[in-house]
């Protein structure tokens, strides 16, 4: 159960998501050398939560840790961190160096940052938030996990029903040598 993952600081949350099986580890397709067998390799999810301290990204009332949503201000939360893990999890495969990702209703910035953890300096990540004050909020959030963050990323205000149609051709046009997730 997602609750049990709450815990006093940053890398104990992240260490009960693992052991809940939200944080799960990357399998690779097989190869010709382990033609039946799935090959475990790198962490990136965990290793992007780990470094990227949620309590950055909510107020300091809030129980950072604690593994249910979180209010942040101007009637919005950020969510539950097994529905972050399990965001991140289900991309993980995009989400390589190089890759660019739109995060649309970035809220607090959380995702972004993680995603950009893990993208790389190569990479791009785009957050887009309709509500002005979360994007201020976001941006000074940002600057609280810039040395985590390895990928240039922007944050903008925008209805993100009209901001898909705006931005994809622009990140198509941006030729990734990798994955584009929207």
């Amino acid at each position: 159960m997602a609750w049990s993952c709450s815990s006093t600081s940053n890398a104990g949350l992240v260490h009960n998501l693992k052991n809940s099986g939200y944080v799960r580890p990357r399998l690779l397709r097989p190869n010709l050398l382990c033609r039946y067998f799935s090959q475990v390799v790198g962490r990136t999810v965990e290793e992007a939560m780990t470094a990227v301290d949620r309590k950055w990204f909510v107020p300091p009332e809030a129980h950072a840790y604690q593994d249910s949503p979180q209010y942040i201000g101007s009637n919005a939360t950020i969510s539950a961190p097994h529905m972050h893990a399990h965001a991140l999890s289900s991309l993980e495969s995009k989400l390589r160096p190089g890759s660019r990702a739109l995060d649309v209703g970035s809220g607090s910035g959380y995702l972004v940052a993680c995603m950009s953890a893990m993208v790389g300096p190569t990479g791009l990540v785009v957050g887009v938030e309709h509500v002005d004050k979360l994007v201020k909020m976001s941006l000074a959030n940002m600057e609280k996990a810039k040395s985590v963050i390895k990928s240039p990323y922007e944050i903008h205000v925008s209805d993100g029903r009209l901001v898909c149609y705006a931005l994809f051709p622009l990140l198509i046009a941006l030729k990734p040598k990798k994955n584009v997730i929207i």
